[in-house]
Formats: structure tokens, sequence, C-alpha cells
């Protein structure tokens, strides 16, 4: 990395009106600030702008994205995002946050979550809106672009690891997948919380021993999902009730790895989701994928889709009305769970080493 952490997204608490600290700032970055009542997300990514698709009414999340995600990002007082502007207040939202928002607020700092992308417009979805509200914060590490991973788990609390179209095993064409993998398995080792989506679980299953079932056909759009007896009883699965229609593209699949717990099934994929140990999670399916990002990746992926679906475009809106609001009610319900597990995990390492300082 060029420059360091050049690459990340900050949330940090600060009071309103209180001015920024702009010691240390790059001249060859932008720092793109989003100021709400109290809070602020601060985006270095060489000019572009961070990512949070969670903006509704009536909630204190920041709504920034990507600019290559061609999604508007809602700005007021500047049309143009260039270094010679600096920083870019953001309106403010009035709303209220759920009575755990600040879970992920540790004592002295934030917690900090590494997100891995591995394609171009895939955001976080609901899972971002999640962190947002927990006061997070997010390093946002784009591996498909050439961003270095960092070496191990030491300077984050959990990591989420996003889809991509390249299989698991495509190590010729991203060669950074190994070393992905190997840090999937050193936060878990670690005893942090690890998260896979699509690509994501996929390579979960890959560091913790599994198969990986290349080219199977492929599986997309909204379907349904159930959760196996032993997801009923799990804090994330749990969301599915009886079964939920979440968002599906995907053709690769694997086995169970050794020891993972299987919390979920498709009518085509028989593992959508697994736990290992408390807090690793590989899901297969696309919950954090809400009505907003799927409208997005129709538009974005056209040509791909056009391939094997003509007629999506035209029945995206029979499809937006029928499944939309179960799916996003359930995805953001694991969102929130999972950045729940993963503050409490963050709190009890913090206790544990507390305990070990004070006794030595």
């Amino acid at each position: 990395m060029v420059t360091p952490q050049a690459n990340d997204v900050r949330i940090v608490q600060r009071q309103p009106g209180q001015p920024v600290d702009h010691a240390g700032r790059s001249r060859t970055t932008v720092d793109i600030v989003a100021e709400m009542d109290d809070t602020m997300i601060r985006d270095r990514p060489r000019g572009q702008v961070s990512r949070d698709r969670g903006m509704r009414a009536g909630e204190k999340i920041v709504h920034a994205v990507h600019v290559a995600d061609r999604v508007k990002a809602r700005i007021r007082g500047s049309s143009c995002l260039t270094e010679k502007h600096g920083l870019f207040p953001l309106s403010a939202a009035t709303a209220i946050l759920p009575e755990d928002a600040h879970d992920a607020v540790l004592p002295g700092r934030p917690m900090r979550v590494l997100i891995v992308e591995n394609y171009q417009n895939t955001p976080p979805g609901v899972i971002g809106r999640a962190l947002a509200e927990a006061a997070a914060s997010v390093d946002l590490c784009r591996a498909h672009e050439g961003d270095p991973l960092p070496p191990d788990a030491a300077s984050h609390d959990a990591i989420v690891v996003l889809g991509g179209a390249q299989s698991a095993l495509d190590d010729e064409t991203h060669p950074y997948l190994p070393a992905l993998a190997g840090l999937i398995r050193g936060f878990g080792e670690a005893g942090k919380a690890v998260l896979g989506v699509c690509l994501g679980a996929q390579l979960v299953a890959r560091a913790y021993g599994a198969t990986n079932v290349l080219g199977r056909p492929l599986e997309f759009g909204w379907r349904p999902v159930r959760a196996t007896a032993a997801g009923k009883a799990d804090r994330l699965v749990a969301a599915l009730g009886d079964g939920a229609p979440l968002f599906h593209w995907h053709t690769d699949t694997f086995t169970l790895p050794p020891g993972a717990v299987h919390l979920a099934a498709s009518g085509m994929t028989a593992i959508q989701a697994f736990r290992i140990g408390e807090a690793v999670y590989g899901i297969q399916f696309h919950f954090e994928a809400d009505r907003e990002v799927v409208a997005d990746w129709t538009h974005e992926f056209a040509e791909v889709i056009a391939g094997f679906d003509p007629r999506w475009p035209e029945r995206l809106p029979a499809e937006l009305a029928r499944n939309s609001a179960a799916a996003d009610a359930a995805g953001l319900a694991i969102a929130r769970a999972w950045v729940k597990l993963a503050a409490a995990r963050a709190h009890r390492q913090l206790q544990e080493a507390a305990l070990v300082s004070a006794k030595s």
C-alpha cells in the first residue's frame, strides 16, 4: 500500500459542531466526511467514496457509495468530488438508532472490522448498514484491485469476506486467494468473528479443509432458504424462521468443513450456511443484497444476466414486490446478529487481555 491505511473507512465518535482534525491528511488522497449528529465516516481510498447502501427513513445511517457503483451519494454543498474540495459535509439524518446500536463501541475505541471485496460493484449492503448502526470502524480492502491484505488478524476485531465471480480456487487469476484463505483461518483461530458471503463462504470452507465443488447449475434470484434444526437455534440463521426468500447468484458450492455445523439449505444447494466454533460463519446466499443492491446488479451486470435470463429486467419489479420485504428483513436481522456477535467477541478478548495484564 503506497500510503499507510490509504483505503480505510473509519467511523469515529464526535460531538455536533466539533471541528474535523486535518492532521496527517495526505495531499494525494481525499477525505470524505459524512457528518451526522454524533458520528462521521471518513473514507480515504484515493478519491473514492465509501459505501453503505443502508440509508432508510428514520435511521441515523450514512448513505455513501463507491463512485464506480454509479449510485448517487446524497451530498449537499458540493457537486464535485475532487481533491481540491477536501471535506464534504453530508446531510444530517434525524432519526433513532436501535437500542443496541453502539454495541460495537469498545472501551476507548470502536470495533475494527476488515471487509475484503473480491469483485467490482459488490457492496456490503445490509452488513454495512448494521456496522454503521453499531458505530463500527471499517477498513475496506479491495483485494481484486490489488490492495494488499493485512498480514494477520492483529489490527482488526472481525473480518467480512464478500462475493465475486471467480471461484475460490482461481489462484492463477487471483493470486491473493491463498493468502485470503489463510487470513480467514487466522481470524478464526484468534477467536475473532468471521463472516464469508457467497465466494466468501466458499473461501471460509476452503480455509477449514472442505472440498470446493465448481461449475454446478446456476442458482439465481430469490429462492427459499430453510434453516436446519441447528440453524433454527443459531443466533444468525434463526432469522430465517420457517424459511425466507433470499437472493442467490452462484454455481459453486462446497462440502461441509470438518467439525462445522450445517445451518441452512435451499432446493438447489444442500449447504447454504454453516458455522465453525462459535463465531466463524460461511453463508452462501446473498443476505447482504437488499432491493437496492439487486436493482444495481441488474443494471451493472445486464450483459451477464442477459446471457442466462434475458427477461430478468422485465420480471424484476414483480420479483421485488413478491420477495424483497421478507428478504431485506431477514438479511438485516442476520447482519445485525453477526455484528452483535462480533462485538461480544471483541469485548471478551479485551477483558481477557486486561486480566492477563493485571496478573503479569
